[in-house]
């Protein structure tokens, strides 16, 4: 009879380590997947959305009004590079956190006026107008550098997320490892006894 009740007991631990482990599992599996979502849109997504806003648009602008560029190679970078900016929002959109919405809503205010002020540039290139280009630029300053503040912003809050993130896996990890240790250590136990009571 108390064969029965050890084997009975240690079915149920067995069953329990399956069911949370199970459960754990799960949830590292999620954490792992929001911090690989908040890491790679810091740096893959929103990251280079600031190389696009902050580097590339002024530095091509000011390139081609000094001759350093000429117009098709000018047009060439602002017209992939816009293209290929609005699929990275289009990513980074896709993982907005709450607490960066409103950064999100003036980066997407802001661009609407970056993607009308790149059409006007590659209408002055069009034209071979680098007076017209380099008059733009203080014009472009001023849409571009205070959405590099808001994207260091966001970037500041996603590394501080995937952070978190991490430090509460390594705690679930822990976590699993005392679990597994106590129930090998019942089920050692119990076998023992049984062998024992044989």
């Amino acid at each position: 009879m108390k064969i029965k009740v050890l084997l009975a007991i240690l079915s149920f631990i067995m069953c329990t380590f399956a069911i949370k482990g199970i459960s754990t599992v799960n949830q590292m599996s999620e954490s792992y997947n929001l911090s690989y979502a908040q890491a790679k849109s810091a740096t893959s997504d929103i990251g280079l959305c600031f190389d696009w806003y902050g580097i590339t648009i002024v530095d091509t602008a000011v390139k081609y009004s000094n001759g350093i560029i000429d117009s098709t190679q000018a047009t060439k970078v602002l017209a992939d590079g816009s293209k290929n900016n609005i699929k990275l929002l289009d990513q980074y959109y896709k993982n907005v956190l709450p607490q960066e919405k409103d950064a999100a809503n003036f980066i997407y205010s802001q661009d609407v006026l970056s993607r009308k002020l790149t059409e006007e540039l590659l209408l002055l290139i069009s034209k071979n107008d680098r007076e017209g280009v380099d008059a733009k630029i203080p014009e472009m300053y001023g849409v571009v550098d205070p959405l590099c503040d808001r994207i260091n912003d966001i970037i500041e809050i996603k590394t501080e997320t995937a952070r978190t993130i991490n430090t509460s896996l390594q705690g679930e990890i822990k976590e699993v490892k005392a679990f597994m240790i106590i129930s090998f250590a019942l089920c050692i136990s119990l076998c023992s006894g049984i062998v024992l009571k044989n």
